[in-house]
């Protein structure tokens, strides 16, 4: 089995970083490094995005706003969660949308699974009450 991953990030006029603001990544479990061992050449092809590998979790950090990874072999009934990280300033809402494409030896498809991860536009404060809201919500110090 093989799966297949496209991440696209938005809004479309804010561009993941490599190095800066956006910070945009994907971690995956990969004890064996073996999808590190995929995307690490097709990073040096392709400036869309860089990959690193550490302690059995493969990163994916993206620089452009969409990125199609190579496929990568998966063991049937094997099962590998991606976590998503999105770290830029507030102000904006940010969101990272995670497509795979699970196909069988023969290239048919098997299922197709999703997943997302979002910034909010402001940071997250928690009032007197213990319920979120923004700052001019806190009222009176306590």
């Amino acid at each position: 089995m093989s799966v297949k991953l496209a991440l696209a990030f938005s809004p479309a006029d804010m561009v993941p970083s490599l190095t800066g603001s956006p910070d945009v990544e994907v971690k995956f479990e990969d004890a064996d490094a073996s999808w590190y061992g995929v995307w690490a050449p097709q990073a040096a092809r392709d400036a869309s995005f860089n990959v690193t590998n550490d302690t059995g979790y493969t990163t994916v950090r993206l620089g452009a706003s969409s990125v199609n990874l190579d496929s990568v072999a998966m063991a049937g009934c094997e099962s590998r969660s991606p976590t998503g990280s999105i770290s830029a300033p507030y102000g904006t809402f940010l969101n990272l949308d995670m497509q795979a494409t699970l196909t069988d030896s023969a290239g048919r498809l098997v299922a197709n699974d999703s997943g997302q991860c979002s910034q909010l536009d402001s940071h997250p404060t928690i009032r007197s009450g213990g319920f979120a809201g923004d700052a001019s919500d806190a009222g009176p110090p306590q």
